[in-house]
């Protein structure tokens, strides 16, 4: 897999420490595509006969379960015939494997849907990222839609509210298009059926304000939203068809939806899958209490990082990180703690970075994966450059 080089002179909180973090951090990296022209990937849905994974490039194996990710080049030792059951890009319906080892399963032909892989192997990420310094608190931030493609043509839109202000002016404008709306004391509005239509293709941005301030000083690039062409929903529709079809279970269904839509660029609809934002103003930046599986907590916290929400990134993937140590799941463990160390670094916050990428070399030096224990050293030792 093709690395990015990171190399930079630690200074807290500058534009231009951030900007080249974005570039040439390898795990926030721009797309690469795995051996023999592959991104394709596989769920597990079952384990049974204690089945193993040896990550590609790892020297251990690293025990499977269920909606773990394979990519194309790991290696899984199945212990019982039948055995662990997958779910796979370019494959239809549950895979049962045999006893013994075998590569992953999964080919994706032209035409067909990344459905359960992504960009990077063994799920480092689904596609490229922005970090930033942190969001301020007294402004009404844009959470969604922001950064992102859109199924459906009338989204929830949705916004941090700020302290003391109980009404805020949403607007959405584009080319040929300006229409605004007025909400009391709450963080989320309905574009309405009779809103002039969001046309395909076209790019659109959310605006809020609120107590003399703008979500438009939140300056990062690129925060506005299209809706997915004809051609393209209609792929993500019938993998979303295939999705529902399967007899697995529901938090497995839901993470496959959520990594779809992800893949395709659909972030805030991925995330409305996998959490229930309150619609009352809460300032809090805490991960939803009912959202509790370490894989989603993971993946939210990803995909908060690629909108540029590092705050709540980082609430994420803490909380995906304590249920990984709590699990005994080095490869989760070493996964939510490299991702953590590299948000500390875009916060300033130089101590809680080193902390993570060591629990990062540890996690990684469990499951044998040298090649990353050698990059987050590398790292380290940057940051401690005086």
């Amino acid at each position: 897999m093709k690395q990015r080089s990171f190399t930079f002179t630690f200074a807290f909180a500058t534009f231009l420490i951030v900007a080249v973090l974005l570039m040439t951090f390898p795990l926030f990296a721009q797309e690469s595509t795995a051996a023999g022209g592959k991104e394709c990937g596989c769920m597990f849905v079952d384990v049974k006969g204690n089945t193993s994974v040896k990550l590609r490039g790892a020297t251990k194996s690293v025990p499977a379960k269920p909606r773990m990710l394979v990519h194309f080049g790991d290696l899984l030792f199945v212990g019982a015939s039948p055995g662990a059951s997958l779910v796979c890009d370019g494959e239809k319906g549950i895979l049962v494997l045999t006893k013994g080892p075998q590569a992953v399963p999964c080919d994706v032909g032209p035409g067909k849907p990344i459905l359960i892989g992504g960009h990077t192997q063994n799920a480092r990420l689904v596609d490229d990222t922005t970090l930033s310094g942190g969001s301020q608190s007294d402004i009404p931030i844009v959470l969604a839609p922001r950064a992102t493609r859109l199924l459906n043509p009338h989204p929830t839109l949705r916004w941090q509210c700020i302290p003391n202000a109980t009404e805020y002016k949403v607007t959405v404008r584009g080319q040929g298009l300006s229409w605004a709306a007025t909400a009391h004391s709450t963080s989320a509005l309905k574009y309405p059926i009779d809103a002039p239509e969001l046309k395909r293709g076209q790019p659109y941005k959310v605006v809020i304000t609120a107590g003399g301030r703008s979500s438009e000083e939140d300056d990062q690039p690129g925060l506005g939203f299209t809706i997915l062409s004809a051609e393209d929903e209609q792929l993500v529709r019938g993998a979303e068809t295939e999705i529902d079809s399967l007899a697995v279970e529901t938090p497995t269904k839901r993470l496959m939806s959520a990594r779809l839509l992800a893949n395709h660029g659909l972030i805030a609809e991925a995330m409305d899958t996998l959490e229930e934002p309150p619609q009352s103003c809460d300032v809090r930046l805490v991960p939803n209490p009912d959202t509790t599986d370490p894989d989603a907590l993971q993946l939210l916290g990803l995909l908060y990082a690629r909108i540029g929400l590092t705050r709540r990134a980082e609430g994420y993937l803490l909380a995906a990180l304590q249920s990984s140590v709590q699990s005994g799941d080095s490869l989760g463990e070493a996964v939510s703690s490299d991702f953590l160390g590299q948000i500390y670094v875009a916060l300033g916050n130089k101590k809680n970075a080193l902390d993570k990428l060591q629990q990062a070399e540890r996690a990684y030096k469990a499951i044998g994966d040298d090649e990353n224990v050698a990059e987050v050293q590398r790292r380290s030792r940057i940051l401690q450059m005086p």
